[in-house]
């Protein structure tokens, strides 16, 4: 049964037909948005409707319709003139037909009502959310394969992004419910200047910040950057207005015959100077790049919804130019402003002596506001209270200082207090280790890219937390504020700022050199003073983990407790850091890290971590590294002709070790040599092995494990 809307001719010959669909009635049913499907179970049916781009209606046999009914448009006419069944006019066949159902598409979707029509459809429902628009065909596809169809699109312009499905996003219309946040959260908080009066009143650059409000608008710290954005544009619009009178909005902008005044506005803008062939603000330059490609691609989108085909040409040529010119013409030269300017500038980092006296500041303030907190309310006590957690919180576990200010109060309230960690993983942790992790917590908080990323908080922090949070209504705060270390003055929902609490701590305690005392560098501090250590690649994973980095798949295959992990491995490094001891551990490894200043490593653990995997050798046999000769073939006889004595372990020896160290095997942990003489004194069947032997077997299970997890990645 066809719906009223439908008219149709049953025809088989694809060519010959010329089946209309007309524009919904006002009487028919509204329907909501869907996708188009098939149904082939009793052969094909050539009934996916198409719309012309012309007149706007659907049709089973679009380039009938074309040569019939509109052979006197330009497009149509090129085609016409094209030999038949050339490959050439099957592509500008494709590229009409295609912007037809992409004009009917974008409707569809501001309507929120009607029918997609997509390039291959489906047997079954789909989510019209999963479909994007290539930027080159404009053909609908689903966005997970829409980076296949890139790689064969007849019409690609040779372009590769690792961004497929952002660009192609770029070309959908902004929802109609936008522009209400759009206005309050972004417009609201712009100063009221010649900027603000040119980006409000432009239509390209309104579309480029609702994409962007569509993107960040959930995450309230990121209103400055939408509001940023539009204001380069805005400045850039005025600059050009300047250089040529006849410009008045920024779609005069996007035409390849404007693209030259497009370069000296950039240059004129940025302060580009020809002696020296450098920008004095080189950033701007990078930026303004990808903002004029995204707005060409905005501008393209709406030529070819309102139907102005001459529009969208003009800004696809634009996208062209700035594809292929750009490069020479601006973002070469202000790459290398950048190289310059980086190449006589220090990398300096922050002082161990200043770190443990600002540490020594902090403990000291914290001790007398804690004691003067709880016996008397005293508001610019809470206050100092408040941003000297945050300080301190920033310092001791180096995490990103927009990271930490944005911890919410329902994050830290269901933080992790370690008591539900695996037996076995407890076990194989040493005695500080698990001193560790019974007197820190672990809050998972947003970090860089979406990341979740953990700050470790040690007693001391908790306490004052928990402080603060009983006395906020007192103080003031907002009840709205959902931040753990809020603004307390006017109402305000934001968090503190760490750059400036820092900034101002550095300043008050005295240091040597308190502009060092930054987020990035102490960041960039453990980065560099940990390469002393003798890390192995588990605690190298654990330490670009809780940092936020990027960790390689392999790596993350085989999933360890990171809650854990984090807690007492990364405890003890940082807490190095703190006490300004971490140079004493050159070439050490986390294990031989003293959390008190007062430990002392223990000479039975400082033993080399290869012994030989093969034969069992006397302590004073045991040789460096650098010192071993090349393992000669193996051979069960000795030159004198006596059999070489090997010691085999029993099955009742081998399950024993297994179950003693099947933490260390599964966390990769080497044994010690005290580790093993503990075992060997405590269980009788192990008496007669010796403690190389003990390790090395353990060793080559952990080597095993290694090879099929390699084996299998």
């Amino acid at each position: 049964m066809k719906p009223s809307y439908v008219k149709m001719r049953s025809n088989t010959n694809n060519d010959e037909s010329d089946n209309v669909v007309t524009s919904t009635s006002d009487s028919a049913p509204k329907r909501k948005l869907s996708v188009q499907t098939t149904n082939n179970e009793n052969g094909r049916k050539w009934d996916k409707l198409q719309y012309c781009m012309y007149c706007e209606n659907g049709f089973t046999n679009l380039r009938k319709h074309f040569f019939s009914k509109h052979k006197n448009e330009n497009e149509v006419k090129h085609i016409l003139d094209l030999p038949k069944k050339s490959h050439e006019r099957s592509v500008e066949l494709t590229r009409i037909r295609n912007a037809g159902n992409y004009k009917h598409n974008v409707q569809a979707l501001k309507e929120g009502k009607g029918t997609l029509v997509v390039v291959s459809r489906q047997s079954h429902d789909n989510d019209p959310g999963d479909y994007l628009p290539c930027e080159d065909c404009l053909g609908f596809f689903l966005k997970d394969s829409l980076w296949r169809h890139k790689k064969e699109c007849s019409l690609s312009s040779g372009k590769k992004s690792r961004r497929v499905q952002a660009d192609a996003a770029l070309l959908l219309p902004a929802t109609n419910n936008i522009n209400k946040g759009l206005k309050e959260n972004v417009f609201g908080r712009m100063v009221r200047d010649e900027v603000t009066i040119v980006v409000r009143n432009d239509p390209i650059i309104l579309k480029v910040g609702e994409k962007l409000y569509q993107k960040h608008g959930h995450l309230p710290h990121l209103y400055s950057h939408i509001s940023q954005k539009m204001r380069e544009l805005g400045r850039f619009l005025i600059c050009s207005r300047k250089q040529d009178s006849r410009i008045n909005c920024l779609n005069d902008i996007l035409s390849p015959e404007k693209f030259p005044v497009v370069l000296k506005s950039t240059k004129v803008l940025c302060a580009y100077n020809a002696e020296t062939n450098t920008f004095a603000n080189p950033s701007l330059a990078l930026k303004l790049g990808h903002l004029l490609k995204k707005c060409s691609k905005v501008a393209k989108s709406e030529a070819l919804i309102f139907g102005d085909v001459e529009q969208g040409k003009k800004a696809d040529n634009f996208l062209t130019l700035c594809e292929d010119e750009w490069t020479d013409e601006i973002s070469t030269i202000a790459l290398q402003t950048l190289s310059t300017n980086k190449m006589n500038k220090g990398h300096l980092l922050p002082l161990s002596e200043d770190i443990m006296k600002l540490k020594k500041y902090f403990d000291q303030k914290t001790e007398s506001l804690l004691d003067t907190l709880n016996e008397n309310f005293d508001k610019g006590e809470w206050e100092l209270l408040n941003q000297i957690t945050l300080a301190q919180l920033v310092i001791f576990n180096r995490r990103r200082g927009g990271e930490t200010q944005r911890m919410l109060v329902s994050a830290y309230n269901s933080r992790s207090q370690n008591k539900d960690c695996p037996q076995e993983i407890t076990q194989s942790l040493s005695a500080t280790e698990k001193i560790l992790l019974n007197t820190m917590s672990r809050v998972e908080i947003r970090g860089k890219r979406g990341r979740t990323v953990p700050v470790l908080l040690t007693h001391n922090a908790q306490t004052c937390i928990d402080l603060l949070l009983r006395l906020r209504e007192k103080v003031g705060v907002a009840k709205d504020n959902e931040y753990v270390f809020p603004r307390p003055n006017f109402g305000s929902l934001g968090s503190l700022r760490s750059s400036d609490v820092l900034r101002n701590f550095a300043k008050a305690a005295g240091l040597t050199k308190p502009e060092l005392i930054t987020t990035t560098r102490l960041r960039k501090h453990v980065a560099t003073v940990a390469q002393v250590l003798s890390l192995n690649k588990n605690d190298l994973d654990i330490i670009a983990s809780f940092m936020g980095h990027d960790i390689n798949i392999h790596r993350t295959f085989y999933r360890l407790p990171q809650e854990t992990l984090q807690v007492a491995r990364m405890g003890r490094l940082l807490t190095a850091f703190n006490n300004g001891t971490i140079g004493q551990y050159n070439g050490k490894s986390l294990d031989e890290i003293a959390v008190d200043e007062t430990e002392e490593l223990s000479s039975e653990e400082e033993i080399d971590d290869e012994v030989n995997e093969e034969e069992d050798l006397e302590p004073d046999q045991i040789t460096k590294p650098s010192q071993r000769q090349p393992k000669p073939v193996k051979s069960t006889v000795s030159k004198s002709g006596q059999p070489k004595k090997v010691q085999r372990l029993s099955d009742e020896q081998s399950n024993l070790l297994k179950k003693l160290f099947k933490a260390n095997v599964d966390l990769r942990r080497e044994l010690r040599q005290v580790d093993c003489e503990k075992v060997i004194n405590k269980y009788e069947v192990l008496s007669h092995l010796s403690w190389q032997k003990v390790k090395n077997t353990v060793h080559n299970w952990i080597t095993l494990e290694k090879k099929k997890l390699k084996k299998l990645l």
